[in-house]
């Protein structure tokens, strides 16, 4: 009889959902899917009627601070379903606390879903230290974006023979049948936003936040770019945006482009007139980093972002500079500029590589993660 797993969530999301629609493929497993919220306001430029999982989502609960809630029915789920194990997201959810207190009692074996990162986790205080490192030995499996994470837990003697990769994951195949489509129209999108056919553009997407440091970006992009032909187009708001427009203003610099959300779709219009990717902060995975490498993009980051381990460890070598090495993100932009060659190359090598991590990679790693569950458990 197949294994009935209980996916929990606390949103539909395109680099994850793939996946599971590849299993329920693959017949191995029975899953059932709840998710916590109808939406995330984190990422208003998804389109949700994208999601084809048959899924329940659970909107009525208690509220907590921070605008969480505790899904009541969580309860009633895992009482009267009779789940073989629970995968939960480790995020401070109260819903997820009930989910694994429920667990424990009525000994489910739970899989965490967890993008933990040294970078990041340093940053947490003691108290919060001291429950994940209980939740990390109590879990039956953890599923991880990818090499950083995993590389991580193994430091914190997590055994390594229970940590699975692939949480983060697009279907590669179908976003490059999108990219088709739009580097078709990559002429006419520059034109659209004021960029000349032979400048070199750099792009950076994500949501304008301390740790990713766009200020700095921006800064040493100014210097870099001095008497070349080049832009910087940014994707996202947030926080920094008033200042990195204040800073364009009092510089004068008309080649730096904000352009605000873009939806999930119409990202890809703009991957496909960009020459380059950078981010040059900390992040514990990063998506559209990963985004990037799929469009076949030469990247520009930092060790701080968690994916760029994973092109490192499938053979890619990204242009890198330490987080606080102005004078190394300098170099690492004025060398794309002035080699396209290598740019494009590198480009081309980074996507070959990228796209070895599909849906069908981490489907199997999320079986293999719930049969070693069940077998710890046994």
């Amino acid at each position: 009889m197949k294994p009935r797993l209980l996916a929990l969530a606390i949103h539909p999301a395109p680099y994850r959902d793939p996946v599971f629609c590849e299993i329920l493929k693959r017949g191995n497993i029975h899953i059932d899917f709840r998710f916590y919220f109808p939406f995330d306001d984190g990422h208003t430029e998804w389109d949700w009627s994208l999601i084809s999982l048959q899924s329940k989502t659970l909107t009525s609960g208690l509220p907590f601070p921070k605008e969480d809630r505790l899904h009541l029915s969580i309860a009633y789920e895992l009482m009267h379903e009779k789940y073989d194990a629970v995968l939960i997201p480790g995020y401070s959810r109260a819903t997820s606390a009930a989910a694994i207190i429920l667990s424990e009692i009525l000994r489910i074996p739970f899989i965490l879903s967890v993008d933990s990162f040294r970078h990041v986790a340093e940053t947490a205080n003691t108290w919060r230290s001291v429950i994940r490192r209980h939740l990390l030995k109590r879990a039956a499996a953890i599923w991880v974006p990818g090499v950083a994470s995993r590389e991580y837990l193994i430091s914190q003697n997590v055994k390594s023979e229970k940590v699975f990769e692939g949480a983060y994951c697009f279907d590669s195949q179908y976003l490059l049948s999108l990219l088709e489509d739009t580097k078709t129209r990559r002429a006419e999108t520059r034109s659209s936003i004021g960029i000349s056919d032979d400048s070199f553009v750099f792009l950076t997407v994500g949501n304008m936040i301390k740790t990713r440091l766009y200020v700095k970006l921006v800064e040493t992009f100014i210097d870099a770019s001095e008497g070349l032909s080049t832009n910087l187009l940014m994707i996202g708001n947030g926080p920094e945006r008033a200042t990195i427009e204040t800073m364009i203003k009092s510089f004068d610099k008309k080649h730096i482009q904000l352009l605000g959300s873009v939806s999930f779709l119409d990202l890809f219009t703009f991957y496909s007139s960009a020459d380059a990717f950078v981010h040059p902060g900390v992040e514990p995975f990063s998506t559209a980093t990963e985004l990037a490498a799929i469009a076949g993009l030469p990247i520009i980051a930092t060790p701080g972002v968690g994916y760029i381990h994973d092109l490192i460890n499938r053979g890619v070598q990204p242009l890198l500079s330490d987080i606080d090495d102005i004078d190394g993100l300098k170099s690492n932009l004025k060398t794309l500029i002035v080699n396209r060659k290598f740019a494009t190359d590198l480009g081309e090598h980074t996507e070959r590589i990228a796209t070895q991590r599909n849906a069908q990679w981490a489907a199997e790693e999320l079986e293999n993660a719930v049969f070693f569950a069940l077998r710890k458990a046994g």
